[in-house]
């Protein structure tokens, strides 16, 4: 990657008229050279599923590649709702938990305590459904 001095800046080193180049390493440096290997293996060890339907293998490839890599489908796991689970599941009310995460939680009014319980057993209910899909 280069990257030329700015208008006004001075150069690194050398005389004012010089440009400079900044050599950037990246993790692309290395992903290519592995990327050759893991597809000339894949060549090697599955030629004949190539050779017979090489769009559905390439398909096929993506579709476990991107399985494995993040990001994965939804929205990050929240580390507050993970703690109200946990806190719940050691017997905690939904208040108590509250009472925990959100300082101030107690001079809210009784609207605003209303829609902050609301919303964490929302989110917990979302959280409890997407780790047990089946129910």
């Amino acid at each position: 990657m280069e990257y030329n001095r700015a208008v006004g800046q001075k150069p690194l080193s050398g005389s004012d008229d010089q440009s400079f180049k900044l050599h950037v390493s990246t993790a692309t440096d290395k992903l290519e050279p592995t990327l050759r290997r893991f597809t000339a293996r894949l060549k090697r060890d599955f030629g004949d599923q190539i050779s017979r339907d090489p769009a559905a293998f390439k398909k096929q490839i993506l579709k476990l590649i991107r399985r494995e890599l993040p990001p994965r489908r939804g929205r990050p796991v929240s580390p507050q709702v993970e703690a109200a689970l946990a806190m719940v599941g050691q017997g905690k009310s939904v208040r108590e938990v509250l009472r925990a995460q959100v300082s101030g939680f107690e001079k809210l009014d009784t609207y605003g305590r209303y829609l902050m319980e609301k919303a964490l057993r929302q989110a917990m209910a979302r959280r409890r459904r997407h780790r047990n899909p089946q129910h």
